[in-house]
């Protein structure tokens, strides 16, 4: 993986977890909102699949929450 992917990984994955907290610490305001949220992290969550070769059934919080402590 070449160092711009690398780079766009890391990014998605930080936006990934923010998303995902968001969504369960109900950092929203409302449903619409929350749906909006859901959305965002579908789009990413298929890009981050496309990215890293994993399967929907993969667990890519923790793929993400891993990425991020290295």
């Amino acid at each position: 993986m070449d160092e711009a992917t690398q780079a766009r990984l890391r990014t998605l994955a930080e936006e990934y977890v923010a998303l995902v907290e968001a969504m369960h610490g109900g950092q929203y305001a409302d449903m619409d909102e929350y749906a909006r949220l859901s959305a965002d992290r579908t789009l990413v969550h298929d890009e981050l699949l496309q990215l890293t070769g994993m399967t929907r059934s993969d667990d890519m919080y923790r793929h993400c929450k891993a990425l991020l402590a290295e």
